[in-house]
């Protein structure tokens, strides 16, 4: 088996993707009451197909996150990531010291960032904040996230881009604070359940029409399973993308 495998004379390669922003996408994996939560939710949605990584920083906003943009994605990069989603503008639209932006510099910061992800990836889908609970977070409002909201908007049109619009989604429930949020900002399993409706949506993909990185079980059964998986990659088996390599 092990000279079938140095036979393979190419190499699968499984496409990647980024959610990118702050603590809801941070909290994506699973919820307070360890519900799944929308990354989660996607995540298994293109399982096999596309490895979803989580880049999510609680408590930023873009001014914070642009220093770290070239760490999590250093340019030039060898292959595009099949998407990226951006979740950036409640910590933005938060009223308080430590988190405040204007929704002038939030434009230009979101205008920063898309331009440096823009090249990295297939597919950018820029996510709007959801409501927040003023009760619970009296320097947050509605009102005031709606901005955010707009500006996100125009320049996802700008851009050509999807755009998903969370807060308008939400507040098409009478009580939308109950509904969807665990503590007034974070999403609960309703919540995360929407976003990942909405996120998945808003992706050109078809999960049916992806393939596999490496063949089905079922298919490369037998004493050699390495050599049927060569012959796989050799043959129109619809395996996932593949790149050339070393034999």
């Amino acid at each position: 088996w092990v000279t079938a495998l140095r036979n393979l004379t190419k190499m699968a390669v499984r496409d990647s993707a980024v959610v990118f922003g702050d603590s809801l996408t941070e909290r994506g994996y699973v919820d307070e009451n360890g519900d799944p939560g929308w990354v989660a939710i996607i995540s298994k949605h293109f399982a096999r197909k596309i490895n979803i990584s989580n880049y999510g920083y609680s408590g930023y906003d873009t001014r914070k996150i642009l220093p770290v943009l070239p760490h999590v994605f250093p340019t030039p990069q060898a292959r595009k990531h099949k998407f990226i989603t951006l979740f950036l503008g409640a910590n933005d639209a938060a009223k308080d010291p430590g988190h405040y932006v204007a929704v002038a510099e939030y434009q230009a910061n979101m205008e920063r960032i898309i331009q440096h992800l823009l090249p990295l990836t297939e597919c950018l889908v820029i996510i709007a904040p959801p409501p927040v609970n003023t009760a619970l977070w009296p320097d947050r409002s509605d009102a005031f996230v709606q901005e955010y909201v707009t500006a996100a908007q125009t320049i996802a049109q700008a851009h050509g881009l999807p755009f998903v619009n969370v807060l308008e989604a939400m507040n098409k429930h009478s009580n939308p604070h109950k509904e969807y949020l665990i503590d007034g900002l974070h999403l609960n399993r309703e919540g995360n359940q929407l976003v990942a409706k909405l996120v998945l949506e808003a992706l050109p993909y078809d999960v049916d029409q992806l393939s596999y990185d490496f063949p089905l079980w079922r298919d490369i059964q037998g004493e050699n399973p390495a050599e049927k998986m060569a012959r796989a990659h050799e043959l129109p088996y619809p395996c996932r993308s593949v790149i050339n390599s070393e034999p």
